[in-house]
């Protein structure tokens, strides 16, 4: 297997979450898989960009 593609397994040890969040979290387009077969497969430049976005600050809030 190609070492740039990780396995769900590989992306819920990376993260430290759960299967039901990974889940949540590709639903709401935050992380892109594909299938090789019935399995899912994720890029490590995918995962790395999903962690950057995630490391950014939040932009300024609007006044309410």
């Amino acid at each position: 297997m190609r070492e740039d593609l990780l396995t769900l397994k590989d992306v819920m040890s990376r993260l430290k979450l759960s299967r039901a969040t990974i889940y949540r979290l590709i639903e709401q387009g935050e992380l892109k898989p594909f299938k090789i077969g019935q399995s899912l497969r994720f890029e490590e430049q995918d995962l790395a960009a999903f962690i950057a976005r995630k490391k950014e600050p939040p932009g300024p809030k609007s006044p309410d």
